[in-house]
């Protein structure tokens, strides 16, 4: 077939000619591209000490199964549209690993789906005031159930059982959003010269059921709580329900307060109402106009009825520049 089609094509050089298949090339281009972000949370445990963002089992799942049915899905996909205006590759100097493959899988898209990984790992744990200082060199004395309890920047106490919690709650951002992003990227590997709405995403329903079949084989070793010691995965406590609001001021305490979450039993930490700045501000003028209005209630029960408008003037002066002590003074003059 090949050779009646060769005397109707163009004669090129060798060295410049596109590949005329493109499905091995995208194939193997999809299956490469993983392997980045699997590789370098290991990475940034031997060199910085941080918590593993990916155990060893969840990528033999992404490698076992999540990734399968994506990729023989691509052996379905029909040609392009222009594959017969292209002379074969040669086979002797053109290779279906080359140098751009590898840039492609490993320099852009495999650190485009670490960084939306990481992204998302690292949000799990700001979400519970766990910043990156804190995260340093933390892996083997941190986030276990056995381990000591954990202080935060923001006074807060973390206990083993809640480190676990939290980490887990990190592993299962990475590995979704990996499982997520690869979804995306197996779209991307259906052409190679022509555009995707050219060639027509839907052509081959074929990748949309092996996507589908990996998200949902992802979500399942996230949901299942049997599974979640095995592959170190947990449901975000947010899911289960409304967090727990915080106490009364009259009721706060400087320790933490906790309330077991219902899928992990793992308490979940409320900040005090008292830590931000604002409100420290407005506490301080609150007890600056108390203090006025305990100055001025003394002067009505002793102040004559003419001095009454003296004494609410004092009180306003004294209030613009934020003198507490300068009612008692402004309430004696206004009795003279």
């Amino acid at each position: 077939m090949l050779r009646s089609c060769t005397p109707l094509m163009p004669q090129t050089h060798a060295t410049h000619t596109p590949h005329a298949c493109a499905t091995p090339f995208c194939s193997i281009a999809y299956s490469l591209a993983h392997a980045v972000p699997e590789v370098f949370p290991i990475l940034l445990t031997l060199a910085f000490g941080l918590p593993l963002a990916l155990p060893g089992l969840l990528i033999l799942t992404i490698d076992l199964i999540t990734e399968q049915c994506p990729a023989i899905s691509l052996s379905y996909e029909p040609a392009e549209s222009e594959i017969m205006l292209r002379p074969p590759r040669n086979m002797k100097l053109e290779r279906l690993v080359d140098g751009r493959l590898l840039r492609y899988s490993y320099a852009i898209v495999g650190l485009a789906i670490t960084a939306f990984c990481l992204l998302s790992y690292f949000t799990v744990f700001a979400s519970y005031g766990v910043s990156g200082a804190v995260l340093w060199d933390s892996f083997r004395g941190q986030w276990q159930d056995s381990s000591p309890p954990l202080t935060l920047s923001n006074g807060q106490t973390l206990d083993g059982s809640t480190q676990k919690g939290i980490y887990q709650e990190a592993i299962s951002a990475y590995y979704f959003t990996l499982v997520a992003c690869q979804g995306w990227h197996v779209f991307t590997c259906k052409t190679r010269f022509i555009a995707l709405r050219e060639h027509g995403p839907m052509r081959n329903p074929t990748t949309l059921v092996g996507v589908m079949v990996a998200v949902f084989v992802a979500i399942l070793f996230i949901y299942i709580t049997t599974l979640h010691s095995l592959f170190q995965t947990q449901v975000s406590c947010a899911a289960s329900g409304p967090l727990p609001s915080p106490l009364p001021r009259h009721q706060s305490s400087p320790s933490p307060i906790t309330m077991p979450c219902p899928p992990c039993h793992a308490p979940v930490h409320e900040p005090r109402a008292d830590h931000g700045r604002v409100l420290v501000f407005a506490e301080s003028w609150i007890r600056r106009l108390h203090l006025h209005i305990h100055g001025v209630q003394q002067a009505a029960d002793a102040a004559q009825p003419d001095g009454l408008v003296g004494a609410a003037h004092a009180v306003v002066s004294a209030a613009r520049r934020g003198v507490a002590d300068s009612a008692p003074r402004r309430l004696r003059r206004a009795r003279r």
